[in-house]
């Protein structure tokens, strides 16, 4: 299935799972007494997995490396999710993870952060 939706690449698609993200992403905030305490972690997981299938389908022409690592990080930040209930597990693949979001920060060409001019004169 995922094969047919990366192979489609269509704008609707990343349209629709975007919609889902946010769907399922509110749900769960605002109704989480809602839920069966045996789907909290399903629920929680669902806007994570949207998030990764959504980066996966989207095209990088220029940019294979970051997107591999964005991927990578995104992975390991909803395994760190999962394994929150045991803290120190947890912890570790937020932390692998927000290494991969780093290195894939520092593959980009923009060097300088951007800033805003602001000429005082004319305040």
């Amino acid at each position: 299935m995922l094969f047919l939706i990366k192979r489609s690449g269509s704008f609707l698609v990343q349209k629709i799972l975007l919609c889902m993200f946010v769907v399922f992403s509110f749900y769960y905030i605002f109704f989480i007494e809602t839920i069966l305490d045996s789907l909290i972690l399903l629920f929680k997981l669902i806007p994570m997995v949207l998030i990764i299938i959504l980066a996966f389908i989207t095209p990088a022409k220029y940019a294979t490396a970051y997107k591999t690592l964005i991927i990578i990080a995104l992975i390991f930040c909803a395994f760190g999710d999962y394994t929150l209930q045991w803290f120190i597990i947890g912890l570790s693949c937020f932390l692998i993870g927000h290494v991969f979001y780093i290195r894939a920060f520092l593959t980009t060409n923009v060097k300088k952060p951007p800033s805003i001019n602001v000429d005082i004169s004319t305040v």
